[in-house]
């Protein structure tokens, strides 16, 4: 049998997130622009989880990063509402939590 989820959990990831994004950008206009450049070279296509080289996949049109050493990988904002078309009952909630 599948837990019910509760309308409060939502809502307290959303406030999480918001707050969790409020505190990076705060961060962010606090370092120079050469730090955050440094930072981009060292990052860009690096996978969050293990470090390794994201490599770019296309799945019907929508492109992918995929870290082939740990399995994880990456979309960009957009690309969870083109996967869903119209069918967007569910990840709409999930895209929701997320948007700030």
């Amino acid at each position: 049998m599948t837990k019910q989820p509760h309308p409060e959990e939502g809502y307290f990831s959303k406030l999480d997130s918001e707050k969790r994004h409020k505190m990076a950008m705060e961060r962010r206009a606090k370092l120079a622009k050469e730090e955050l450049e440094k930072l981009k070279e060292l990052h860009y296509m690096r996978c969050g989880t293990c470090g390794w080289e994201l490599e770019t996949i296309i799945y019907r049109g929508i492109p992918i990063h995929k870290c082939f050493q740990c399995g994880s990988a990456l979309l960009e904002s957009d690309a969870i509402e083109k996967f869903c078309g119209k069918d967007t009952t569910v990840v709409e909630s999930v895209i929701d939590l997320f948007r700030f």
